[in-house]
């Protein structure tokens, strides 16, 4: 049977073959030294597939003018994309090397400074693309080609599930993108949203996280609430035991990777310049400010799954804040007769008059008083590293709208080394303090 491409490229070794399209090597019959990579439809009939063919074309000529890291369209004949008795093929220039999967495969680990300039690479061509409005909606190591480890050079390929905001989308309102290296929740939710920039952001950061560990993210939460990179085993402290920066790391990747999208780098630049910061720090003695350090943990936590909070404890943390737990909860059981209770580990106590609510999260703890139309809380957080850690506090109400916080500014309440048991009476006293400002008629009486 004749093809289209026939006459002018000579058909090789069989590549791969995904959803929409089977690719093959082939070389120019007038020109041997040239070769590239056949793309063909698997099913020819389809109107969506004939349109996404066409709009790949359209996102590899207009991302490799603009020289992105995309191989050059070498030949097509997507101007019959509306007429479905032509077979339609599009021919990619061949980029010599390894999938990323093949390349990460071969190695036991990858130091993290090569991860970061990889990682650092993908961005640059995303950052190309997304200025153009052209979505990916597809990265990952399988559509990502290493021509060059030295210089960590990166081709993101397959461009056949790609947007462009200028175009219409032939995406079916109630299509879902589903993958095994990353399973988004906007993505695989019929009705999700499958034109969201960020999607192309998370997929880089889990790119980030498989360079760094060699492994999948899969589901951005498994059934216990763990994020990836925090799952037994699949740890970035495991696969870069000895670099300073796995604290700075951890941060990067509990945002990016974060399960609520209004969570995540907001864009690539975001992304991007969060990774130039790392490359910049020693690997050996990098230290980070405690209070940044508690400032940054409390704005990522607080939008998690308190499941996932209440495994995030640092040891020296959790030893404090049960102890802090026990003792708010003697004063909670002191003004029982205002129907008051105090649950720990996480659990909303119920929401009566007089109530207190304690919740615990990664370096912090939340105490909430409702009293009639009293409802304001304080929020104690603490912050780790190594020895030294700063115990930290500030007042917590409602904002204006359902749902939402304001804090306010945050006061250090105590530094301490090693066993924090010293500065509990400090923190229950603080405690006291509060509760007797905020509620003076019930504290005149129990405390």
């Amino acid at each position: 049977m004749a093809h289209p491409w026939d006459e002018r490229w000579l058909q090789g070794n069989r590549l791969g073959s995904g959803g929409q399209g089977v690719t093959y090597l082939v070389t120019d019959k007038h020109d041997p030294s040239s070769q590239g990579v056949l793309k063909y439809l698997r099913n020819n009939k389809s109107v969506s597939s004939r349109a996404r063919m066409k709009r790949e074309v359209a996102s590899l000529q207009l991302l490799a003018a603009l020289k992105a890291r995309v191989p050059n369209v070498l030949d097509h004949n997507t101007e019959y994309s509306a007429d479905p008795s032509v077979e339609l093929y599009l021919v990619m220039k061949h980029i010599p090397g390894d999938t990323l999967e093949e390349f990460r495969g071969g190695r036991t680990r990858l130091p993290v400074d090569h991860a970061i300039n990889f990682a650092l690479n993908l961005c640059e061509t995303i950052k190309i693309a997304h200025k153009e409005g052209v979505l990916h909606r597809d990265i990952k190591p399988n559509n990502i080609i290493v021509s060059n480890a030295e210089s960590s050079s990166l081709f993101i390929v397959d461009y056949g599930l790609s947007f462009n905001a200028d175009d219409e989308d032939v995406t079916v309102t109630l299509e879902t993108f589903k993958n095994k290296f990353l399973d988004l929740p906007e993505t695989n939710t019929p009705g999700g949203d499958l034109r969201d920039a960020r999607s192309d952001v998370t997929a880089a950061c889990a790119i980030f996280y498989y360079l760094l560990t060699g492994h999948k993210v899969g589901q951005l939460q498994d059934s216990s609430g763990r994020l990836a990179h925090l799952r037994h085993g699949f740890t970035v402290k495991e696969s870069v035991p000895d670099d300073a920066r796995q604290t700075q790391i951890e941060l990067i990747l509990s945002r990016g990777l974060s399960p609520s999208i209004m969570s995540r780098f907001q864009n690539i630049e975001e992304f991007s310049n969060r990774l130039s910061t790392l490359l910049d720090q020693s690997s050996e003695s990098y230290v980070q400010d405690p209070i940044a350090l508690a400032a940054e943990l409390s704005n990522q936590f607080r939008a998690q799954d308190r499941k996932t909070q209440i495994m995030e404890f640092k040891p020296a943390a959790t030893q404090l804040l049960k102890g802090l737990t026990a003792r708010i909860d003697q004063i909670g059981k002191q003004l029982g007769r205002f129907n008051s209770s105090m649950k720990a580990g996480g659990q909303n106590g119920p929401k009566l008059d007089g109530s207190l609510d304690y919740v615990a999260g990664p370096f912090n703890a939340h105490v909430r008083v409702d009293h009639h139309q009293l409802h304001q809380g304080r929020v104690y957080m603490i912050a780790s590293r190594d020895e030294q850690s700063v115990v930290l506090g500030c007042d917590i109400e409602p904002g204006s709208n359902k749902g939402e916080t304001t804090l306010h500014e945050w006061q250090e309440i105590a530094w301490y080394e090693g066993d924090p048991t010293d500065i509990l009476d400090t923190l229950v006293a603080e405690y006291k303090q509060w509760l007797s400002h905020k509620l003076t008629a019930i504290a005149s009486e129990v405390l």
